[in-house]
């Protein structure tokens, strides 16, 4: 039944999203949150409603999630050695990166996944600023230029497929997501420049 196939084909997917999470706080959740996910399925299912809007929705919030508490280990591991922002902004764009990536190859459309074709210039861009330049000042300019490509390609993607609200929630949800990274590189070298100042001055 194509019903079937396609609430297994999501189910899947969604378990290998929970396995972003951090170790304890999937083995704590990660089981009841993919039943949940099936059963809301199966219950949209029978009442004639189509599943793609709720799964691409419930893929974003899970992904809002697990970035959050990726943020929060990050930020817990470096408490004893004081709040590191350029740890926490490398966090953030990496996290980003593999979301974007993960959501292009796993969602894609119910009926072609052409669209992902044009967020893999978003990707290469993303994944290129982090492995390749992590001095901040380097990574500022190469996020904001990857939160510009993003828009872009949200913009075409409104324009050729006419759903805009999904598109704005899903691609506005990246851009804060590259700019907010490319603002912690900022406030790192601010933090930088501080402290050498004072260690200039003492």
């Amino acid at each position: 039944m194509a019903s079937e196939r396609l609430i297994r084909k999501y189910r899947d997917r969604y378990a290998r999203l929970l396995r972003l999470y951090p170790k304890p706080y999937r083995e704590r959740f990660g089981e009841a949150m993919e039943q949940t996910f099936n059963d809301l399925c199966r219950e949209r299912v029978k009442g004639g409603k189509g599943l793609f809007g709720f799964a691409l929705w419930t893929f974003l919030e899970t992904s809002a999630g697990i970035l959050r508490e990726t943020i929060t280990v990050i930020i817990t591991q470096n408490l004893t050695r004081g709040l590191n922002v350029y740890r926490i902004a490398i966090g953030v764009a990496v996290v980003t990166a593999l979301l974007l990536v993960w959501l292009t190859l796993a969602v894609g459309t119910e009926d072609d996944n052409s669209g992902g074709l044009m967020y893999l210039g978003v990707i290469v861009l993303g994944i290129g600023a982090i492995t390749a330049r992590f001095q901040p000042q380097g990574m500022v300019r190469a996020l904001f230029a990857t939160a510009l490509a993003q828009a872009l390609v949200a913009v075409i993607a409104m324009i050729a497929w006419g759903q805009y609200f999904e598109f704005l929630i899903l691609n506005g949800f990246f851009i804060a997501l590259w700019v907010g990274s490319a603002l912690l590189f900022r406030r790192a070298i601010h933090a930088n420049n501080q402290e050498s100042g004072n260690i200039a001055s003492s």
